[in-house]
């Protein structure tokens, strides 16, 4: 059973549900293995629990980072809503 985990600041539900529909997806198709067999597992950190460059994220957020903690300033449904990613592509003829 392959697993893969993604380390990173906080994500929003709809984040997370693209990546991990994303990375299962690939990996299901380069490995064939099946995807219900395959797990994801999100490690995100609040912004006190992540620094760069010396400096907390709680005290200076990355300018383009979008996650849990500032999605009240950007609209992740309207924002994530034209990424293309697997799943919404199941119909698709190549």
């Amino acid at each position: 059973m392959p697993v893969i985990t993604i380390k990173s600041i906080e994500m929003t539900k709809e984040q997370r549900e693209i990546i991990a529909d994303t990375f299962i997806n690939k990996l299901s198709e380069v490995t064939l293995v099946p995807k219900d067999r395959i797990y994801l597992f999100f490690e995100g950190h609040k912004l006190d629990e992540v620094a760069c460059g010396g400096v907390l994220f709680e005290e200076k957020p990355p300018k383009t980072a979008r996650g849990e903690f500032n999605k009240d300033k950007w609209n992740p449904k309207e924002d994530l809503k034209d990424i293309d990613y697997p799943s919404k592509n199941v119909n698709k003829e190549d």
